[in-house]
């Protein structure tokens, strides 16, 4: 609820160096606004029971990131996970979260987006 954007550009103005985002159970985009990178949703790490892990419910990642001493972005890489039942987390070969990224990236923030390798590299233009 509320503008997600505005909120996490709020942090950073206020001095994060970070911003990973979680809540809507599924991946979302990711910036670079003033040199710090924002991760508006990873997903679902771990989940359990009734969850429905289809289609992008069922992707995740860790991600990595390297930061200067300024906490200035410098670049990362999404490790794609993917969920199935029965167990938590598993690697995921066909790197399917990574071209979803890429793309929500590049819908969301026309300006900041982030720049995404078929291996899961991030870096900022």
């Amino acid at each position: 609820r509320g503008n997600l954007r505005k909120f996490a550009r709020a942090v950073v103005d206020v001095g994060a160096d970070l911003v990973i985002g979680h809540g809507p159970h599924v991946v979302r985009g990711m910036e670079v606004y003033k040199q710090r990178l924002i991760a508006y949703s990873l997903g679902n790490f771990a989940t359990y029971g009734a969850f429905n892990l289809t289609g992008a419910k069922g992707l995740s990642l860790i991600l990595e990131v390297d930061i200067d001493n300024e906490g200035k972005f410098l670049s990362g890489k999404i490790h794609p996970l993917k969920q199935e039942k029965p167990g938590g987390p598993k690697s995921d070969p066909e790197k399917k979260v990574i071209s979803v990224i890429k793309s929500l990236s590049l819908e969301d923030f026309v300006d900041t987006s982030i720049k995404v390798t078929e291996d899961g590299i991030i870096s900022f233009p």
